[in-house]
């Protein structure tokens, strides 16, 4: 009776939170090494932004120390190389990119907001700029977090509030800045996994465990100064109920992915009225093909599922936004694996515009460069340009990603009737492309050993040839409907 109770609650609360459901963007699930079938780390994440968007992938070189001019007016100089990596862009958007570097460091975003309304910035603060400097200078998801901090010490952060997730071939750090100079991080334990989606996960602190925890010293004190927390009345210091904006933590579009994805991944079974842990046991080891599922989910056999199966229409256009949504741009799973050459980098799995109905394409974060028609302008002009949203074209543009927005809008159309076909044979294709994948490593692992020229040209051409099959898929199918 309380859940259903609980639950008619939080159905009368959509309309009421409606305006801020532009805030909660993003999902991510952290995967320890112990926690997945073959021991290596994992990151699944799905990149959702509201508008029409580019979206452009780029593989940057190395480069010598770098001077850097924030948004705002700051300015940062490394004494570090730059690193090669593979940056993900979405143009135009101050939050949205992702990037895994040729040290294996990932790094990916979910807005988090906080109750922060008196940030202490410096030189208009640091935003943005934050994922691209860690994400070209970091060696290790813990050194991401030390020179994340450094950076928010310095400048404080210019937006409500965020957490990044760092992942390395050995450890996930989970991150939560806080409007300002105040943030916390926390170490994902190997035998666990963790979900995000809207607001701040970390809850008990330990800056003493330095091996779990790192964060600002005053974390509490200014906490306590600013009558957020009252230690003999509250009892042992939350981090998320103390720094995360109420909206956001009783949000029902927070709290329904959050309960869906931990209902399919956990051990255990928790009422969606339950406070949930930062992380948790899985109920099996999981695989790649596991954190795809949750991805792709829309509530489907629920009480949150508002299309009922697709009866009602697609299940993107619900009042309650689902993992995948009608704003998500990407999906992106990545496996940090030690049993490749080095030089392949790490393997990717991503979904262009809906995992839904795309299937997870592999590709290698070493290759030299990726294909020229997901690039709106070279990579040399993207940095300086990266605040100016691309102008949008039609699915006949160069650019491929249009295409894949227009496909996802023809399938919305009659989404029931098409969704079992294109699901099987998303399955499918996917199956094949994990054995074709096996293949492919064996094939370059020999190949390196005699014509290391030929090899590489292998590995730029790898996903390529596989996104031109699934376009000329998608244009047949537009045609005969």
């Amino acid at each position: 009776m309380k859940t259903k109770l609980f639950l008619l609650s939080l159905l009368l609360w959509i309309s009421a939170y409606s305006q801020a459901q532009s805030q909660f963007n993003c999902y991510t699930i952290a995967a320890g090494k112990n926690a997945t079938a073959t021991g290596n780390v994992m990151l699944a994440h799905n990149e959702d932004d509201h508008g029409k968007n580019y979206l452009n992938i780029h593989k940057t070189k190395a480069g010598k120390s770098k001077y850097y001019k924030l948004k705002n007016g700051g300015k940062f100089s490394s004494a570090v190389t730059q690193l090669p990596a593979l940056w993900i862009e979405m143009p135009g958007q101050e939050f949205a990119d992702v990037f895994i570097n040729d040290a294996g460091v990932m790094i990916v975003s979910n807005a988090c907001p906080s109750r922060e309304d008196k940030p202490e910035l410096t030189d208009g603060g640091i935003g943005w700029m934050l994922r691209q400097i860690t994400g070209r200078h970091a060696t290790s998801a813990r050194d991401a977090v030390l020179l994340a901090g450094k950076l928010i010490n310095r400048f404080g952060y210019a937006s409500s509030g965020r957490t990044y997730t760092f992942a390395d071939q050995h450890d996930i750090w989970v991150m939560s800045v806080v409007n300002g100079k105040h943030w916390i991080a926390q170490r994902v334990p190997d035998d666990e996994i963790m979900i995000i989606a809207n607001y701040y996960t970390i809850q008990q602190v330990n800056l003493k465990d330095s091996l779990n925890f790192m964060g600002s010293p005053d974390l509490i004190s200014y906490a306590e100064k600013r009558g957020w927390y009252h230690p003999d009345k509250d009892g042992a210091f939350n981090f998320r109920s103390v720094y995360g904006k109420p909206e956001s933590l009783a949000h029902i579009g927070n709290i329904a992915r959050q309960w869906q994805g931990i209902k399919l991944l956990s051990e255990k079974s928790y009422p969606v009225q339950e406070k949930f842990p930062f992380s948790f046991k899985p109920k099996h080891k999981l695989t790649l093909s596991d954190l795809m599922r949750v991805l792709e989910n829309h509530y489907e056999g629920n009480e949150f599922d508002d299309s009922r199966y697709y009866r009602c229409g697609n299940p993107h256009d619900g009042g309650i936004n689902s993992i995948c949504s009608d704003i998500n741009q990407f999906s992106i799973v990545t496996e940090f694996r030690n049993d490749i050459p080095h030089d392949m980098g790490s393997l990717c799995h991503i979904a262009f515009r809906r995992p839904c109905i795309q299937p997870y394409v592999p590709f290698f974060t070493g290759v030299d460069a990726f294909p020229d028609n997901f690039s709106y302008i070279p990579v040399s002009k993207s940095l300086s340009n990266h605040f100016n949203k691309a102008p949008y074209e039609s699915p006949d543009s160069i650019h491929l990603f249009p295409l894949y927005v227009t496909y996802a809008k023809e399938v919305d159309a009659s989404y029931a009737t098409r969704i079992d076909a294109i699901r099987s044979q998303k399955l499918k294709r996917e199956n094949a492309y994990k054995k074709r994948t096996e293949i492919f490593i064996d094939t370059y692992r020999e190949l390196k050993k005699t014509d290391p020229a030929k090899a590489s040209n292998l590995l730029n051409t790898y996903t390529p040839n596989i996104l031109d099959e699934i376009r000329k898929g998608m244009k047949r199918q537009l045609m005969n409907n």
